[in-house]
């Protein structure tokens, strides 16, 4: 283990992982904030939460993601949003909704993510 994520909590490791460059971006679930994403360069310190995407809701959802031209791509529910595809670069700056498919708060729920020739393919399940 390079680090806890959460120390002190019931947290634990979520399906939902890839890299950009040599960072690793995958989902933690914890009591408090519920599904977030973190990032770790493998050392400690360089270990930490990406980004608070849920605004301190303890909203979950099925995680997928796919890596294109040094940038995850990956599904995320957040309030007034549901579940849509969001994008990281590695950095709380760079993590951002990428596109609102099913505007407002239901899901369009990419799922399937995958890389082919430099697209991310997915197939959209709207609830």
């Amino acid at each position: 283990m390079i680090t806890n994520a959460i120390p002190g909590t019931n947290s634990y490791f979520n399906n939902f992982v890839g890299n950009v460059g040599t960072t690793l971006i995958y989902g933690v679930q914890n009591p408090l904030l519920g599904l977030e994403p973190y990032r770790s360069d493998g050392t400690g310190p360089g270990t930490y939460l990406l980004k608070e995407i849920a605004q301190g809701h303890a909203v979950d959802a099925p995680l997928e993601a796919a890596t294109i031209g040094g940038v995850e791509l990956f599904t995320m529910n957040s309030p007034g949003k549901g579940v849509e595809l969001w994008r990281s670069d590695g950095t709380a700056a760079g993590t951002f909704l990428l596109k609102d498919i099913r505007a407002g708060t239901n899901s369009s729920t990419p799922g399937n993510l995958t890389a082919f020739n430099g697209i991310v393919y997915f197939r959209r399940m709207m609830a």
